[in-house]
């Protein structure tokens, strides 16, 4: 419609030939054309005001569920229409408490979390050095316990053999004495 308007108003007329009850029916129709365009528009504007008022009481009364306080429709619509933001910045602050303490929290289980992955992957590197050296470490564990029996064994023989040498420099020395100076071992 607006450009049918806007090529009547670029052709060429005579407003001398034009009758006046022609020119005053354009005019009238042209009115209740923007008339009724206005009226859609005005329409248009205040269904986007309720939906925004309509968001933002939402988004209030989600952030005073966060702060665990519940207020009526009425009372919320009292506070918007006088402008008692007191409650909102009291609010506010116990909320900013609240979300401070929440994010100590958050980074202190990301912290404990990032040290039981550390943790896991000591575990998984110790299991798979266990699976692929295992029979290394058996076989360490074999010889310990063999050279550990072969000590037992090697001090038994060591025993004897300083009671044998104890007993051979006995001989010898009451062979000497009697004259001759040939070992006897026994």
């Amino acid at each position: 419609m607006c450009v049918i308007l806007v090529i009547l108003k670029k052709w060429p007329v005579d407003e001398k030939s034009i009758s006046p009850s022609v020119m005053e029916r354009i005019q009238r129709n042209q009115h209740s054309y923007l008339t009724g365009r206005f009226s859609d528009v005005m329409r248009d504007y205040h269904q986007a005001q309720v939906s925004f008022r309509d968001k933002c009481k939402a988004q209030i009364q989600r952030k005073l569920e966060i702060v665990d306080k519940t207020i009526s429709n009425e009372e919320m619509e009292e506070m918007l229409h006088c402008d008692d933001l007191t409650l909102f910045i009291s609010d506010a602050h116990i909320s900013k408490r609240a979300l401070t303490e929440i994010e100590s929290r958050h980074r202190d289980i990301i912290c404990l979390e990032s040290s039981i992955k550390e943790l896991q992957e000591v575990f998984a590197d110790t299991a798979m050095l266990l699976e692929t050296q295992g029979d290394l470490i058996n076989n360490i564990e074999k010889n310990v316990s063999k050279a550990a029996e072969y000590v037992e064994v090697s001090r038994a023989e060591t025993n004897k053999a300083v009671q044998y040498k104890k007993h051979w420099v006995v001989c010898v020395n009451q062979r000497q004495h009697s004259g001759k100076r040939t070992p006897y071992i026994i």
